[in-house]
Parts: C-alpha cells; structure tokens; sequence
C-alpha cells in the first residue's frame, strides 16, 4: 500500500469516528440549562409569633397578666416548629407592652379604634425562602393584634401558604383568618386553629390541627 493511499484511509476513520461521536450527541436527551442548574427555593417554614411570654413572670396565670408563662404564643410555636422542622421568629415591637392585663387590653384596644400598626424591632431575613409561613398570636379584642398586621404588611406573600394559629381563653382564630385573608389576598390561607391559653401540653391538639390541614401525614 501506497504512502498516499494509507493516509486517506486514516482520513476517513477519522471522519468516521466524528460522525459515530456526532450520532451518540444527538441521541441523547437534551437538558435545559436553567433547569438543571436550579437549585430548590422558597420551600422553607418560617413559624412566626407574637407572644408576651419573654417578658411575663414565671408561674404568671392568664388573669393577673396578659399572656401566662405556660400555653403561651410561643409555646404553641415551639412544637408547631418541632412538627414541622420549622424556623422560629418572634415578632418583636419596638415599644414594650405592660405586664398586667388591664394595662396591655387598654393599649390593645386603643391600637385597634387607631388601625395602628406597631414599629416591629425584628425582621425576617430571606423571607423569599420560606413557600409556608405560620403566624401565630394571641386574640386581642377578637383579633389578631395590631402588631400582626404590621408584620403580614412588611413582606411580599404572594404564591406563599399562610397558617394563622391563635391562643385564647374564649374568642376562636375565625375572624382573625378572615382579616388575614384581606391582607394577603394572594396568598394561600389555611384553616387556622385556636389552643387554649394556659394548657399545660399543646402536642395532641397541634399534632391533630397539622394533620387535618395536610402539612404533616
């Protein structure tokens, strides 16, 4: 074989190899770029509460002060995040509320014949991270506190879950949620639940609410 005959051989598998490589390219499944470098986010569960709880005496009952140091707010927020995995967030005012009852429901009152929204000292930090949000508060005047509204008005809700969750000793979570549903109306809101003020353990009846909502099996 001929110098110039073996050199066009070689030029041909080369050729040959190309195409085969080219043919296999082509064969495969074509990815988006965007989709599979995306990574998952705005999945998260924020729990966020207001609660007087930090600033209330130990051994505290619902009637000499306004929030008792046991079923409180927070309590109830604590195992909604250990149900769920969640993240905890107090929501904070800039301007502390009096320990006793009578002090707080007068300023409570006030508030709401005002349509008053409280200074918040705390801030959520990537909230775009978090598709649910639990907000939980205690009823005042059989509403959700002014401080709430301050709160659900400083961030962007749409195409997120909202979960209203309430203590009280007799007003239910009902018009609260209706109130809240205004104030994300693109948002998802589900079914709240009402805990009684004082109780001792909220596990059975959290454990049963998140159940019946579809969040936990």
């Amino acid at each position: 074989m001929t110098k110039e005959k073996f050199r066009a051989l070689e030029r041909n598998a080369a050729r040959c190899a190309a195409c085969i490589a080219l043919a296999a390219a082509l064969a495969l499944p074509m990815l988006p770029r965007t989709e599979a470098a995306a990574s998952p986010s705005g999945d998260g569960v924020l729990v966020a509460y207001f609660s007087l709880s930090g600033s209330v005496p130990e051994g505290a009952d619902a009637v000499t002060h306004a929030t008792p140091s046991i079923g409180s707010t927070e309590a109830a927020a604590r195992e909604i995040a250990a149900r769920t995995g969640g993240t905890l967030f107090a929501i904070r005012t800039e301007r502390a509320y009096p320990e006793r009852h009578d002090e707080c429901s007068e300023i409570a009152e006030q508030e709401m014949r005002d349509d008053a929204r409280p200074a918040l000292a705390s801030h959520v930090e990537g909230m775009e991270n978090y598709g649910t949000v639990f907000v939980g508060y205690p009823i005042w005047w059989y509403a959700e506190p002014m401080a709430v509204r301050t709160f659900l008005e400083e961030y962007d809700f749409s195409g997120k879950t909202v979960v209203p969750f309430c203590t009280s000793l007799g007003a239910g979570v009902g018009r609260s949620v209706e109130n809240i549903r205004e104030l994300c109306p693109d948002s998802t809101v589900l079914r709240g639940v009402t805990l009684r003020t004082g109780s001792a353990d909220f596990r059975e009846p959290v454990e049963e609410w998140l159940k019946e909502i579809g969040i936990i099996q």
